[in-house]
């Protein structure tokens, strides 16, 4: 009775006999060779016995390797997905050279890059009888920082305002259909700005703008001071900065910064200078702050007080 292991492809068929009983072992030299498909009659002997059996051989269709993945970004999925015919088995190699688990042996695989770069991936297929192998490169992408457009605000009616992002993201998307990092606003309305980097997950953030009439009667003395800031040198709403009305009657102001403790830590009599966030050189964390503006209008000294969020 013969043991029998059978490898297989298109054109022809490979039949590596041993031959193994108790009283002998006859082992062929060479592989038989067989261009017959279905049931093949095998003989091999030494100057002593002659052993005969038969093998069912199978031909497989022609493999093919191929392969495809989502989108590549550093510290996020990426998805292998094996585009192939009849392979049976999977060999994946990542290229990572900074780890020492970047394979898997499934159809379908994963694997997270945590540094940009380009990447050698490789798929070897096999459907038992042949193998085959592809190689692909991979772009590995940074994503961009995340971005904040700031507390909601209000601005006075025939004023406008610049909003944006400075991330350094690849593209921009507001729902006003404008595409670049920064857009000025006069009207009121919800802003939302995508951005996004290769085919990293994007970064949204929204902000409500409202307009007040800050000039409602131009004998009047009105001040208006906005409820948030943020100074990060993008120079989109870097100031606190007190805004006087068209043809405002003003003829003084002195605006005092305090922190939650009571501590004045600024103080101004320019109507024009507004405050960078900063004390004594020193760039303060996000909080809320409060200030008091006193002004001199009309011949009357006029207070207005309230509070305001330093964003980072």
């Amino acid at each position: 009775d013969a043991n029998l292991n059978t490898t297989c492809n298109v054109t022809d068929v490979t039949a590596l006999t041993t031959v193994t009983s108790k009283q002998f072992r006859i082992t062929t030299p060479t592989p038989i060779i067989s261009n017959t498909v279905g049931l093949v009659s095998i003989s091999i002997s030494n100057s002593i016995h002659n052993v005969y059996d038969t093998v069912i051989c199978e031909t497989r269709d022609t493999l093919n390797a191929n392969f495809n993945n989502s989108g590549t970004c550093i510290n996020s999925n990426t998805q292998f997905i094996a585009d192939t015919t009849s392979a049976i088995f999977f060999l994946w190699d990542f290229g990572d050279g900074n780890s020492t688990s970047d394979t898997a042996t499934t159809a379908n695989a994963s694997y997270i890059y945590t540094t940009a770069g380009t990447y050698n991936v490789q798929l070897t297929v096999s459907n038992g009888c042949i193998s085959k192998t592809i190689s692909k490169p991979i772009v590995v992408t940074n994503n961009s920082t995340p971005f904040n457009l700031g507390a909601d605000t209000s601005i006075c009616i025939g004023k406008s305002l610049q909003i944006g992002a400075n991330n350094n993201a690849q593209r921009y998307q507001w729902n006003t259909g404008d595409t670049t990092a920064s857009i000025t606003v006069q009207t009121p309305g919800i802003y939302i700005l995508t951005s996004t980097t290769g085919f990293c997950p994007p970064f949204i953030d929204t902000i409500k703008v409202d307009t007040i009439n800050c000039n409602a009667n131009k004998d009047t003395c009105a001040l208006f001071a906005p409820n948030a800031f943020s100074p990060n040198f993008d120079n989109l709403n870097d100031k606190f900065l007190a805004q006087v009305p068209i043809n405002s009657k003003i003829q003084f102001m002195q605006m005092s910064i305090y922190n939650r403790y009571g501590e004045q830590i600024f103080n101004t009599t320019d109507v024009t200078k507004g405050w960078d966030g900063t004390h004594g050189n020193i760039p303060l964390t996000t909080d809320t702050y409060y200030y008091i503006i006193r002004y001199k209008c009309n011949g009357n000294i006029l207070l207005l007080k309230g509070d305001a969020v330093l964003v980072r």
